[in-house]
């Protein structure tokens, strides 16, 4: 099986010599960050094969790092993995790009895939706050992969973030985030419970009833007024039976065309429901990666295990909240399609219904 280990923070190190002087100064104030950081990174690797094989796991790593800055321009690079990477900082706001390094190992092959990463955030004090994307590719055992890449990086200031108030601190921002995701489960799972007690499903089912019945009602129709035409074509003044029927499919009609609406009007229900509950998922999700963050800047200053694991178990959650946001999406694409079906054969009621009405006049017409 595929093993990745995405490789960021891996250990202590200084820009070459050289590197600070290929950096443009800017003068545009911004704040200071040059020095030596303590930071963790955590990654989410989705990679596919060309035999469409895929993979998905997430990685954690920490360590130290040295930025270089020149005016308003900084940089980093990371000592025997070959990554580096540079950006601006524009008052507090920092925006990086740079090497994105991913390693597929077994027991005898080791395969690297390279690619750009960009990250931005926001400096606060001795503390950094990074997210982004990027993507990578390469070969492995002579087939070849892509990854896509999620990163969020959380690095304090080393020596002077390290207190017992500022770590007290970071444990209440951790704990305030947990709480924060638990209030949005609550409101995605009451948003679900909602779904389900309406019957979400059965509507689903009367949906396709609905839908059913009315194409065979505009069918029958549709072969009424061709048989109506036929049969004053061939004979004018014999059309009264004929007449008589186009009416009652012109109600019938009208009839579908109003249970469209009913069941139009449930679905957009359901619709409104599960995007609430995706929206809620989302923000429980971004809540609990900033407190995987926290817990990893708060084990990169006081080397407490409780905290990896901590950042390892919000991980296994957020990958949860992840699944089940693409099982809520799932969910909302079958209600918008159900939704656009009803809309298509409504549309095609309405036309049908219209165009009884012409060769109608017609005949009353012709006939006074």
């Amino acid at each position: 099986m595929l093993t990745a280990l995405f490789t960021s923070f891996a250990c202590a190190g200084n820009s070459p010599t050289g590197i600070e002087n290929t950096i443009i100064p800017d003068t545009t104030a911004c704040v200071k960050i040059a020095g030596n950081w303590k930071g963790s990174e955590t990654t989410d690797l989705a990679c596919i094969d060309e035999n469409s094989e895929s993979l998905t796991m997430r990685v954690a790593d920490s360590g130290d790092f040295t930025f270089a800055q020149v005016g308003c321009s900084v940089s980093y690079y990371i000592q025997n993995t070959n990554i580096f990477r540079s950006g601006t900082i524009r008052g507090n706001d920092l925006q990086m790009s740079g090497d994105l390094i991913v390693i597929f190992s077994d027991a005898e092959t080791t395969a690297e895939a390279k690619g750009p990463l960009n990250i931005k955030g926001v400096v606060s004090g001795d503390i950094i706050e990074l997210s982004g994307t990027g993507n990578a590719s390469g070969t492995f055992n002579n087939i070849s992969f892509t990854c896509d890449v999620t990163s969020s990086v959380f690095a304090v200031r080393a020596g002077e973030a390290c207190s017992d108030e500022e770590i007290a601190r970071l444990e209440r921002e951790l704990n305030d985030a947990v709480a924060k995701a638990n209030h949005f489960f609550k409101i995605a799972d009451s948003r679900e419970a909602q779904a389900i007690s309406r019957g979400e499903d059965l509507a689903k089912k009367r949906s396709l009833e609905v839908t059913k019945g009315s194409i065979d009602t505009y069918s029958a129709a549709n072969e009424a007024l061709d048989n109506y035409l036929e049969s004053r074509r061939l004979n004018p003044f014999a059309c009264i039976e004929m007449v008589r029927k186009l009416k009652e499919f012109v109600n019938e009609l009208f009839d579908e065309i109003d249970l469209i609406i009913a069941v139009r009007i449930e679905i957009d229900y359901f619709l409104e429901l599960r995007n609430e509950q995706r929206a809620a998922n989302l923000q429980a999700e971004l809540a609990l990666s900033r407190a995987q963050a926290l817990a990893n800047a708060i084990y990169a200053c006081t080397d407490d295990e409780r905290y990896r694991r901590m950042a390892e178990e919000i991980g296994e959650s957020i990958m949860s909240a992840r699944e089940e946001i693409r099982r809520v999406n799932r969910k909302i694409r079958e209600l918008e399609d159900l939704g656009e079906a009803l809309d298509r054969v409504k549309q095609r009621l309405e036309d049908l219904s219209k165009g009884f009405f012409a060769p109608l006049d017609n005949f009353f017409v012709g006939n006074l």
